[in-house]
């Protein structure tokens, strides 16, 4: 199931961004700063967890996957790396099928596929939200920036 997340988050980027190496990754990472919280704790693995099931991702998650966000939820402050590292490339996961996250990557997609990308529009995540979501609200057919 995590291959058909990759596999879509790649197709999403690489439909925008064409062959341009790099921005891809640089993207992910963008978005992975800017949607996902920085300090994990039970309580944000829960609301992720909640998020989940409402949206009807827990069931695409792996078994693996599921029963570490479980047993996370109970711990209080996450503080090993690895584990954070872990815990918010599932969050990821969880956030792209949202609305909210789609949007924040198309508008994330589109500023770095213009010719000159401001940094304070990458950073204010108000900013990207609007232009994703107008990007996702034109029809198929005008949805071509570039």
């Amino acid at each position: 199931m995590a291959l058909v997340f990759m596999s879509s988050l790649a197709s999403i980027l690489a439909r925008f961004l064409g062959r341009r190496p790099g921005i891809d990754r640089l993207a992910a990472d963008l978005f992975s700063r800017l949607a996902i919280p920085r300090k994990i704790t039970g309580s944000v693995v829960e609301g992720y967890v909640r998020k989940a099931i409402r949206i009807g991702v827990w069931r695409s998650l792996e078994v693996g996957k599921r029963a570490l966000l479980l047993v996370a939820r109970r711990f209080g402050i996450i503080r090993s790396r690895v584990l954070g590292e872990i815990l918010r490339r599932i969050f990821v996961e969880i956030e792209i099928q949202t609305l909210r996250g789609r949007a924040i990557l198309y508008g994330i997609v589109i500023i770095l596929k213009s010719t000159i990308y401001p940094r304070e529009i990458l950073g204010n995540v108000e900013r990207l939200l609007a232009i994703g979501i107008s990007y996702l609200n034109n029809p198929p057919m005008y949805r071509y920036y570039g």
